[in-house]
């Protein structure tokens, strides 16, 4: 389907109260982390489900693609 401008977040990440990330409308979101472990991934957009995905980071910049999709939420 065609990008959607989502609410990205990191689930070890505190964010204050009126902070949010976004992924751009062409679906792409840029984050740095502070370094190689286990981060969980989480996009939700308004109209479609969300996701969660654990990722393990290495060494290095790594790719991720989340595909939300407009059947049921989990």
């Amino acid at each position: 389907g065609d990008p959607v401008a989502a609410e990205v977040e990191i689930e070890q990440f505190q964010l204050s109260a009126d902070e949010k990330w976004t992924a751009r409308a062409d679906g792409q979101f840029h984050r740095l982390l502070p370094g190689p472990g286990t981060w969980t991934l989480r996009a939700s957009a308004e109209g479609v489900g969300d996701v969660r995905r654990s990722i393990r980071v290495k060494d290095g910049p790594i790719w991720v693609e989340l595909t939300l999709d407009s059947g049921p939420q989990r």
